[in-house]
């Protein structure tokens, strides 16, 4: 069944003076910081420091959401919408590279308040799709992760692993303890990524998710970070 949704991402336009590697923070200056409570650790390691990305392999890396991504993210959308607009609302509604500025602009303002951590996947450093945390709940330190990839970069394995070094980071730094995927039925190969990872199947949320006009169902996956 169907319906539609969207996303949102955080901006420092001058160059990164701090990067990611693994699920440490490598410093390249020094960096001013205040205390901060465990809960919140995730405002010093991606704003706080501008840490910029965070390193899944050689080839593979996930970076904070640039107004500079905009006209490599446009072209990805506008040359696969009949493969990504089923499962990825926002390539519906992005007509220019404006409308794509715009888009990035909300997703670093969702990011700044906590409540997503948003990446745009690079291979090769080709912006190749997307990997994030939506709906982070500091209170239930809970949170729902999606994604979504290149129809030429899919069964390589590279969703698989970016998922797997976020998940980590996740449990690690922002202190969650549950992980969440919600998966449209039929896009298969979606499924197979909690299932590879561990998650644990809930069930099924009834026509949750709207989408052109559509409403999907929606099979639902977990991850307790005691079960890591």
């Amino acid at each position: 069944m169907s319906r539609k949704v969207k996303a949102s991402l955080s901006e420092s336009e001058a160059p990164p003076t701090t990067f990611l590697e693994g699920t440490s923070l490598v410093y390249t200056q020094q960096a001013e910081f205040a205390s901060i409570k465990s809960l919140f650790l995730f405002i010093f390691y991606f704003y706080n420091v501008k840490a910029d990305h965070l390193i899944i392999n050689q080839h593979t890396k996930l970076y904070l959401p640039r107004k500079t991504h905009s006209e490599a993210l446009f072209q990805l959308v506008s040359t696969q919408r009949d493969h990504l607009s089923p499962y990825v609302p926002f390539a519906t509604s992005v007509n220019n590279v404006d409308d794509v500025e715009k888009f990035i602009k909300n997703i670093q303002i969702t990011n700044q308040s906590k409540r997503s951590l948003i990446t745009y996947l690079f291979y090769k450093e080709e912006l190749i799709g997307s990997v994030g945390f939506v709906n982070i709940n500091p209170k239930h330190a809970s949170a729902e992760m999606g994604y979504w990839i290149s129809k030429g970069f899919q069964g390589k394995g590279i969703i698989s692993q970016s998922c797997k070094k976020l998940i980590a980071y996740g449990f690690k730094h922002f202190d969650l303890n549950r992980i969440v995927m919600k998966i449209i039925p039929m896009n298969e190969r979606s499924l197979n990524i909690p299932r590879r990872l561990g998650f644990h199947e809930e069930g099924v949320e009834r026509e949750a998710f709207l989408n052109d006009g559509v409403f999907y169902d929606l099979m639902v996956f977990s991850l307790l970070k005691s079960e890591l």
